[in-house]
């Protein structure tokens, strides 16, 4: 099962943050318009506040300022040891918790899996 609603691009603020600078924007629950009507009743209010670091992804919010999006929920598969997946070494940043010795798909440990490393 999933979930679909519908949010309008309501704020962009571009900063330098990063190598490539990064953008937060916020999405608002619509409620506006006759087109929205059904919407309104199913989600009143509500928002999301994401901080974007690809300027791809940025862009595409950008050219979407005061436009209506939709947003589509869907449960996300946590990968863990047992599930059967090789270990795949973390390409995090050395000294942060996501890092090496950690698993890249799961944060477990080496050990932990089964299969060969990929």
């Amino acid at each position: 099962m999933s979930v679909a609603a519908r949010f309008y691009v309501a704020e962009i603020t571009q900063s330098a943050h990063g190598p490539k600078g990064a953008a937060a924007v916020k999405l608002q629950a619509v409620s506006r318009g006759d087109q929205n009507r059904q919407w309104a009743e199913a989600t009143p209010s509500g928002t999301i506040t994401m901080t974007i670091n690809a300027p791809e992804a940025a862009a595409w919010f950008f050219g979407r300022l005061g436009e209506d999006v939709s947003v589509l929920f869907e449960a996300a598969p946590i990968a863990r040891p047992e599930d059967g997946h090789p270990y795949r070494a973390s390409e995090a940043a050395p000294g942060t918790y996501y890092a090496a010795p950690k698993c890249g798909d799961c944060l477990g440990a080496e050990a932990d899996h089964v299969g060969e490393a990929g």
